[in-house]
């Protein structure tokens, strides 16, 4: 909960300094949710791993879990910082985003 609120609090303070006319078009927004969706249902599979025998592969499965739950926590959110930002819509920048900022929350989230 901790997490989401100071993703809330940094993006939007980020999208008042940027003016409306910046915002990406409805393709681009399309694409961004489209590789959003496509990395959440990786994690849901990798999620599984927290049956396993393996206390390694266990402590993988949870941390895909929680990190898919954030990222359906924050999607929109995460998408127009994406628009914000400029991300080039493509499979490895938008991962790239997203997991930087999913450990960012974290890292925040620590200091406190």
């Amino acid at each position: 909960m901790k997490k989401s609120i100071v993703l809330i609090g940094v993006l939007i303070a980020g999208m008042l300094m940027i003016p409306i006319t910046l915002r990406a078009d409805p393709a681009q927004r399309a694409a961004y949710e489209a590789c959003v969706e496509e990395y959440i249902s990786r994690l849901d599979v990798q999620k599984d791993l927290v049956d396993s025998r393996s206390e390694a592969l266990r402590m993988c499965g949870e941390e895909a879990r929680e990190r898919a739950e954030f990222y359906r926590a924050n999607k929109d959110l995460l998408i127009q910082a994406m628009e914000t930002d400029r991300v080039k819509p493509s499979e490895p920048h938008v991962k790239y985003f997203l997991i930087k900022a999913y450990y960012s929350a974290v890292a925040h989230e620590s200091r406190e």
